[in-house]
C-alpha cells in the first residue's frame, strides 16, 4: 500500500468514525419514510428552507467564530464547520487590505453566529468521504434557528449576498 493510499484510508476511517458518532451517539435526527415531518409555522424572518440534499443534519449551538467562513459548533462534541460556498478573505495574513476585509467578514459572522445560538448543521454526503473534510474541518451549511424553525437563509448565503465572501475561491 502506498503512502497516498494509506493516508486516504486513514482519512476515510476518521470520517466514517466521526459520522458514526454523530449519527449514533449525538442526536442524529432521522424520520422513517412513512413518518410525518412536523411543518413549522411560517414567520417572515424564519421559515423552513427547501429540504436539504442527502447528508446528515443535526442541531447544535455556536461555540465561537474562527474567521469569516469557519464556525465552531457543539452538539455533544465540538467541531469546526467550514461553510460551503463561502470564501471569505483571510483575517490572518500579512496583506493588510485582505486582512481588513477578512476582519470585517469575521465581525459580521460573529453577529450572525453568536455563542450559544441554536443552529442546524447540514453536512452533505459526497462520493468520496475525503471530500467531506478540509484541513480538519467538516464541510457544511449552518442555519440559525428560532425555536424549531430554521432561518430562510444559511450563513454562507448571507455572507455572499452581503458581499463579505465569494461563492467560490478567488484567484490570487
Amino acid at each position: 500500500m502506498t503512502a497516498k493510499h494509506a493516508t486516504q484510508s486513514l482519512v476515510a476511517a476518521f470520517v466514517l468514525a466521526m459520522l458514526s458518532l454523530l449519527a449514533l451517539g449525538f442526536g442524529f435526527l432521522a424520520y422513517p419514510a412513512s413518518a410525518q415531518v412536523p411543518t413549522p409555522q411560517p414567520d417572515p424572518q424564519f421559515s423552513a428552507p427547501a429540504c436539504p440534499p442527502r447528508g446528515m443534519t443535526i442541531d447544535g449551538e455556536i461555540v465561537r467564530v474562527i474567521d469569516g467562513d469557519t464556525v465552531v459548533v457543539r452538539t455533544s462534541i465540538e467541531y469546526h464547520v467550514r461553510l460551503i460556498d463561502c470564501w471569505a478573505p483571510e483575517s490572518r495574513t500579512k496583506n493588510q487590505a485582505e486582512k481588513t476585509r477578512g476582519l470585517k467578514s469575521k465581525a459580521r459572522l460573529i453577529e450572525l453566529a453568536k455563542p450559544e445560538t441554536t443552529v442546524r448543521v447540514h453536512v452533505p454526503t459526497a462520493t468520496d468521504l475525503t471530500e467531506m473534510l478540509t484541513l480538519g474541518r467538516v464541510l457544511g451549511r449552518i442555519w440559525p434557528m428560532k425555536g424549531e424553525t430554521p432561518a430562510t437563509k444559511d450563513l454562507s448565503t448571507i455572507m455572499v449576498e452581503e458581499g463579505l465572501a465569494l461563492i467560490q475561491k478567488a484567484n490570487k
